[in-house]
């Protein structure tokens, strides 16, 4: 019963940490989008110790999102989608202290570049 208890633990500690991977993924895929249509630079911040990542527009986007309190999304710095909705390419990296992924980040026009 412990074993079954432990693995569904982790099971759903390895659920917050995709989702909110994907939630950080969509965020980013949406202010991409805005960025366009708005012809709108958008600015990206993460705050490690609130756990909030904040989407700023120069003509009023603003989107605040809440991460899990165990997750890290590290290289978050200096960090914006240009007013035509593309951005340089970024490696990111998150953590939660039991799981760790590197993504490299780029967008254009509404969507994100796949390197792989």
């Amino acid at each position: 019963m412990v074993i079954g208890t432990l693995q569904l633990k982790e099971y759903q500690t390895k659920i917050i940490f995709y989702n909110s991977i994907e939630r950080f993924n969509a965020a980013l895929e949406q202010a991409s989008r805005v960025a366009t249509i708005r012809k709108e630079k958008i600015d990206i911040e993460y705050f490690s110790e609130s756990h909030l990542m904040y989407l700023e527009g120069e003509k009023g986007y603003y989107r605040k999102i809440k991460f899990d309190d165990k997750m890290k999304i590290n290289q978050i710095v200096d960090y914006s989608i240009s007013s035509s909705g593309m951005s340089k390419p970024k490696r990111i990296i998150f953590s939660d202290g039991k799981h760790r992924k590197v993504e490299n980040v780029q967008m254009a026009w509404g969507k994100r570049i796949d390197e792989d």
